[in-house]
Formats: structure tokens, sequence, C-alpha cells
């Protein structure tokens, strides 16, 4: 039997103003910036030599997968 495919409906792509305004526009956009500018002269070697454990502490392996978001 065979079965016929329908054709999947692509979603309507954003418009500038969406792609643009919107996120910055959250609450979330404003932390990640306040922390942007506390963070954006610190070399990340600082921040390995400031906490010993950051390698350790800021990766997690599952299902194969190995995830380092130490930096």
């Amino acid at each position: 039997m065979a079965v016929a495919s329908r054709p999947r409906k692509r979603p309507s792509a954003p418009t500038s103003k969406q792609s643009t305004s919107m996120p910055r526009s959250r609450p979330a956009w404003a932390l990640l910036e306040k922390h942007y500018q506390k963070l954006k002269a610190v070399h990340l070697r600082q921040l390995f030599a400031d906490d010993r454990e950051r390698g350790e502490r800021l990766a997690i392996e599952a299902a194969g997968i190995y995830l380092d978001y130490s930096n």
C-alpha cells in the first residue's frame, strides 16, 4: 500500500523587526549583557586559575556524549 506524503508546511520567516528586537527585549538578554560587561576583560586562563575545579565541575558525560562548558 502506497502512502501519499504531504509537503511539510514551512514556518514563515521572521520579519526583520522580530528577529532583531524580540530577543533584546527579554529580561534574560539584559542579564546576559550585564554578565558580558562584567567578564569581558577577564581571560579564560584567570577563570581556571581562580577555580581549580572548573574543568571537572562544568563538564558532563551521558549517553556517549561529552559536554564541556567550562569555557
